[in-house]
């Protein structure tokens, strides 16, 4: 269960997102394929890739309209979940940030 810090930290997250104005674009077709060959890649642990059926991280990140010359901010990482799919997808044209911050 996610605490009540982290579900407020998401919640003004997805308030600035809304309210930046800014839209979402329909993901070209380079960027479909290149991030799906990213989520399929083997430098994933099997584990990950089980959990994907769930997760749905290609959906996922299509739907936030990521692009590989982002700058995307990973908050809590964790287990690097999602860490294993958007260093490899953002090295080239992106940067891909980890905010740890503190566990107390």
């Amino acid at each position: 269960m996610l605490s009540a810090r982290t579900m407020s930290l998401a919640a003004v997250c997805l308030i600035g997102g809304l309210l930046s104005g800014a839209r979402a674009e329909p993901p070209l077709a380079d960027t479909r394929a290149r991030l799906a060959a990213v989520v399929a890649g083997e430098h994933r642990p099997q584990a990950d890739r089980n959990r994907d059926a769930y997760r749905r991280p290609l959906d996922t990140l299509l739907f936030f309209g990521i692009r590989d010359d982002m700058t995307v901010v990973e908050l809590w990482p964790d287990a690097g979940w999602y860490t294993r799919m958007l260093a490899p997808f953002l090295k080239d044209n992106g940067k891909l940030y980890l905010a740890l911050g503190d566990p107390d």
